[in-house]
């Protein structure tokens, strides 16, 4: 069962972010959601690009029908 992508936006995926210092880069990505993964060169702009690779993520989902997993706990 799908719920629409704001059900699946509020939820707490866990997030894991490293700095990468050869690229000199912050990265990021969802373990629960295989195959995200989003950059950025300075800490602030992080927020908001972790936000938006989880909402292309769930949206692309959807439109595949693939299963969008419930976040696993730490």
């Amino acid at each position: 069962e799908y719920h629409d992508i704001e059900y699946y936006m509020q939820l707490p995926y866990p997030v894991i972010v490293y700095w990468d210092a050869e690229d000199q880069s912050w990265y990021a990505k969802f373990p629960d959601l295989p195959g995200s993964l989003t950059d950025a060169d300075h800490w602030e702009d992080l927020p908001a690009m972790i936000e938006e690779a989880k909402r292309c993520w769930i949206e692309g989902a959807i439109k595949t029908g693939d299963p969008i997993p419930e976040p696993s706990r730490p």
